[in-house]
């Protein structure tokens, strides 16, 4: 794995930022000379290095440079992608314009021709669904769609997978109000208060709750992650320390690419 990064960087890498961490793995940010690629360290990634092959044409996703298996766990390798989460202060944007922005672009993706796609269930209704569609895992530049990341659950699902999540990432981050600006955005039919937060409640009850920690801790304290240093070999499989085993994240820092 070291040698893959290497060659991608041309060199060792001369920045190490620790980007993700989470029971389910743990995501690094390595750059040298102006390049930057991103380790990711889980358990099991071969679905997502699978999903990144068969995307790639159909998304703007990740370019994967390696996969291994190594100390009992995958690391998958990634060039970095360009853009920056809708909610980074350098986008500017208003909520109602993310919501508006995270409506539209769902819509384009879930109109995305995948009948030949090998992931998920082919049913009728069914599109190719992001499966973690919140707001760090889309990137924009120039205010348009740039990049999407972490892939890991995409495939043919019902179309609520998405957007149960879009709705549940704006009010995470914004407070209650712009589900109806996403859901107008995409192009779904009206829905009540109650029925709009059954659709969150969804989300609430996904795989994702129990794995998401911070992104961009960044800073001295990122470099201490150690993933280049000598340090003795350690499980990422272990859960968050919070009080309900659960640490979600707030809109700040790089995405993980």
């Amino acid at each position: 794995m070291r040698a893959s990064v290497e060659s991608a960087l041309g060199e060792r890498p001369a920045e190490e930022q620790f980007a993700w961490m989470s029971w389910a793995g743990t995501v690094w940010r390595l750059a040298a000379d102006g390049r930057v690629v991103y380790v990711k360290r889980a358990a099991h990634l071969e679905g997502e290095r699978d999903r990144l092959a068969w995307l790639a044409g159909r998304w703007p996703v990740p370019e994967t440079i390696g996969f291994f298996h190594e100390l009992g766990d995958d690391w998958l390798v990634t060039h970095a992608v360009r853009g920056v989460p809708m909610y980074d202060p350098s986008v500017g944007w208003v909520p109602d314009r993310v919501a508006a922005t995270l409506g539209a672009i769902l819509r384009d993706l879930h109109a995305t021709d995948a009948g030949d796609c090998p992931f998920g269930e082919k049913r009728a209704g069914h599109v190719l669904v992001h499966g973690d569609y919140c707001l760090p895992n889309v990137l924009v530049e120039e205010g348009k769609l740039s990049a999407l990341v972490d892939v890991g659950q995409t495939g043919l699902g019902n179309p609520e997978i998405d957007l149960a999540a879009g709705v549940w990432t704006l009010q995470y981050n914004y407070g209650p109000g712009f589900a109806r600006t996403l859901l107008d955005a995409y192009g779904w039919p009206p829905m009540s208060d109650a029925a709009i937060e059954k659709l969150r409640r969804k989300y609430n009850s996904s795989p994702f709750m129990g794995r998401w920690r911070p992104k961009g801790a960044g800073g001295a304290a990122s470099k201490s992650a150690g993933l280049w240093s000598p340090r003795p070999a350690s499980s990422t499989r272990r859960r968050s320390s919070g009080k309900d085993g659960i640490s979600r994240p707030r809109p700040s820092g790089p995405s993980a690419r």
